[in-house]
């Protein structure tokens, strides 16, 4: 580098890390890990770098980082979308950020304060049904926004077809021979996060189940959350009606194994006794042989993170609204009905 002046550039390509990362470490930024600032410092004093010339090598106004806003991030679902916004990021200068949203009060908080502000180039909010006021303070602010498992009218969105996954696991079901299949889905009055897919999914039941002309029994609907720890409560409800039913649609592939360990507890024997259809297609989901709607996680990451690069470099989207088609992996865990 001798006879030459050093940019932001430089010193990100020899720590290997984004520009943004640079830009970031030099304003003290608290999101850089302890162990990255102190490699990217120790460069900066070896190469007599001034820092100075940073802020000028970079966009006014430019952060390079990407607010992912959810609200979890330890769910198998959650990863995987980041994992797909990740593999496209990583071939820019982008970092991104990440933003928990776990209960209404730290959501409101977010969206009363926007923390955001001046902080973030654009945001990916994952799996929030976003109230008018919530997207009318984002408008306002004037931050490329894309949404992920969910939709708004002002937004581009990316979500896949919950009634359409709900109704193809049912029809499996019904095309096996089974007709009271039990369906268990996650509270709807108060959905967790303000989103609902498990009332669209129940949509797709309901068609499926008016379309092979079997009746809809609402005692048959069990409400429990999309967990392990939901599907076990899920099985012990059923089980306490008196009556194992001869197929089972659940929502989300963890209820569905939570209540596959609570029937092996109570020697219900799998398919033997029942069949199960499970959604997400989770990597468990494979080694336990479960029939489950897969739908395209990894995708939707992706497409996200293509999409907000577009807006961020002022492209004209074709379209705000992309749907993607679940698809049902028949693997073991359904039989005929004989």
């Amino acid at each position: 580098m001798k006879g030459k002046k050093l940019t932001i550039k430089d010193i990100a390509k020899i720590a290997g890390v984004g520009v943004g990362t640079i830009s970031r470490v030099l304003n003290q930024d608290p999101h850089v890990s302890e162990e990255t600032r102190r490699k990217v410092l120790q460069i900066i004093e070896e190469l007599n770098y001034t820092p100075h010339y940073a802020a000028r090598s970079l966009p006014k106004g430019k952060t390079y980082l990407i607010g992912i806003v959810a609200p979890i991030f330890t769910r198998p679902f959650f990863f995987e979308v980041i994992r797909g916004i990740s593999s496209v990021l990583s071939d820019t200068q982008y970092d991104i950020v990440l933003f928990n949203l776990a209960n209404d009060e730290s959501r409101n908080r977010f969206f009363r304060v926007l923390p955001i502000k001046g902080k973030v180039d654009g945001l990916i909010i994952i799996s929030l049904h976003l109230l008018d006021k919530e997207a009318k303070a984002l408008q306002n602010l004037g931050i490329p926004t894309v949404l992920v498992d969910s939709y708004h009218q002002d937004f581009y969105s990316i979500s896949v077809d919950n009634v359409l996954g709900g109704f193809i696991a049912t029809e499996y079901l019904i095309e096996l021979g089974h007709k009271e299949i039990f369906h268990i889905n996650e509270p709807l009055e108060n959905p967790p996060f303000g989103f609902a897919v498990g009332s669209l999914r129940l949509e797709g039941y309901k068609k499926a189940l008016y379309l092979y002309n079997l009746p809809f029994i609402e005692d048959n609907i069990v409400y429990t959350p999309t967990t392990k720890e939901g599907g076990r409560k899920a099985g012990q409800i059923i089980l306490e009606k008196g009556k194992i039913p001869s197929a089972i649609f659940a929502i989300s592939d963890l209820q569905a194994i939570g209540l596959l360990d609570y029937f092996k507890e109570k020697n219900v024997k799998l398919p033997e006794d029942f069949s199960i259809v499970g959604y997400d297609d989770l990597e468990i989901a494979q080694y336990l042989n479960l029939t489950t709607v897969s739908q395209p996680i990894f995708q939707m990451g992706q497409l996200s993170a293509i999409a907000l690069l577009d807006i961020l470099k002022g492209k004209e989207l074709e379209t705000k609204i992309v749907v993607l088609q679940p698809q049902l992996k028949i693997r073991g865990s359904c039989k005929q009905k004989l």
